[in-house]
């Protein structure tokens, strides 16, 4: 969109899609936001030129440019910017719901409902990880008894399986809808930050809590690293909660630490 001020031209503005702007005239700038396919927070900018010409002399042709940026929210009108109902701007996890929905990580148990008390399942997070690596190709499926071709997450876990982000359990199943722990979490996103080939030396002194003598032994370098990288922390001051279920919620807010980091 071009603007000219006091253009000696002004009958040949219109030809070429341009706007005469006279002196102490104004005029509206109108930012049309790109098609979306959800709600969210959104950002465009327009830029638009300017050339000012001295009428008198025809000369001080000087141009200019400038933008002007528009932010359109699509929502529940909560000041959230998510369609969800049950995700508060004042909820300690509404910034981690957000970031994780709007780079379509994890989406609603509804079309309204983000579920954020209710429990994730390991076939939901490798997935997640595997939407993270643009889904490639895998070349076998899943090793698992309990994962059947077709099933959402199936090359998901193949391809987990194959780079060593997942092992499963001792009786050859992977059990991709059980309830995921907070231990089996740092398990996976440790793996997962090796095969990134991130550093994952970090370990945390976990003394201070009583209940990390429960941590399996699989999972306790894991842990040491995730508290140490500020990824997990304690349910409570004094708790790990390792063999806890990992919520919607908590699955937010740490995937939102590790890919920030």
């Amino acid at each position: 969109f071009i603007v000219y001020a006091d253009d000696p031209y002004e009958n040949l503005s219109s030809a070429y899609g341009m706007s005469y702007l006279g002196p102490g005239k104004s005029t509206t700038f109108t930012v049309t936001p790109h098609l979306w396919l959800k709600n969210g927070t959104y950002t465009d900018t327009l830029t638009f030129k300017i050339r000012m010409f001295n009428v008198q002399d025809g000369e001080n042709d000087i141009p200019a440019e400038d933008t002007i940026q528009a932010r359109f929210v699509v929502g529940d009108g909560a000041g959230t910017g998510l369609p969800f109902t049950d995700v508060k701007s004042g909820d300690w996890f509404c910034d981690s719901v957000r970031y994780v929905y709007e780079n379509e990580l994890m989406s609603g148990t509804g079309a309204t409902t983000f579920g954020p008390n209710e429990k994730t399942t390991r076939g939901m997070i490798v997935t997640i990880l595997y939407r993270l690596e643009n889904e490639p190709p895998v070349s076998a499926d899943a090793a698992f008894s309990d994962v059947e071709a077709g099933q959402y997450y199936a090359n998901a876990v193949a391809w987990a399986s194959q780079n060593g982000i997942v092992t499963g359990y001792d009786d050859g199943r992977f059990g991709p809808n059980d309830t995921i722990t907070r231990e089996q979490m740092a398990a996976i996103l440790y793996r997962y930050a090796d095969y990134k080939e991130q550093d994952v030396s970090a370990a945390a002194d976990l003394s201070a809590f009583t209940d990390a003598g429960s941590i399996s032994g699989y999972a306790v370098q894991a842990f040491q690293w995730a508290v140490s990288e500020g990824l997990i922390t304690g349910s409570t001051d004094t708790t790990l909660s390792p063999a806890g279920s990992a919520l919607r919620c908590e699955v937010a807010t740490i995937l939102m630490r590790f890919l920030q980091k």
